[in-house]
């Protein structure tokens, strides 16, 4: 009798594990590709700014900071996400250098819909450190 109770919770739990992995697959989207990418050079008493700068964007555009600045060895890095929604988000480090902060936009929504928000966005940016802050990557 034992074993049977055993068996019918083993059937249990194992069609339940095969029901969400095929609600997961329902729902799984496709990966988000880099729409736009941008570098902005900033000078070294000028990199915290950059987290100001994000939260005020955030506070008037109705979006939202995650993430932050973290210490690296002997300097802080600024890795943080702009989250418009689920579908559009802007992705704002400089893991690489202190000066130099990588802007890179991801969307699954039109284009009508993210670009004049990345656009806002780098217009804030050239307005905080000057048209030549921004640069191609």
């Amino acid at each position: 009798m034992m074993r049977g109770i055993w068996g019918f919770i083993a059937s249990i739990f194992a069609a339940l594990v095969v029901a969400g992995d095929v609600t997961q697959m329902a729902f799984a989207q496709t990966a988000y590709l880099p729409l736009a990418h941008l570098r902005l050079l900033v000078a070294a008493d000028k990199a915290d700014d950059v987290e100001d700068l994000l939260d005020d964007f955030c506070e008037n555009e109705q979006c939202k900071v995650k993430g932050g600045s973290y210490p690296k060895g002997f300097r802080w890095v600024e890795n943080s996400v702009v989250r418009f929604g689920p579908e559009t988000f802007f992705h704002v480090g400089n893991f690489r250098d202190n000066q130099q902060f990588e802007l890179v936009a991801y969307s699954h929504e039109d284009t009508t819909i993210w670009q004049p928000k990345w656009d806002a966005f780098i217009a804030k940016l050239k307005e905080k450190f000057g048209e030549k802050s921004i640069q191609p990557y």
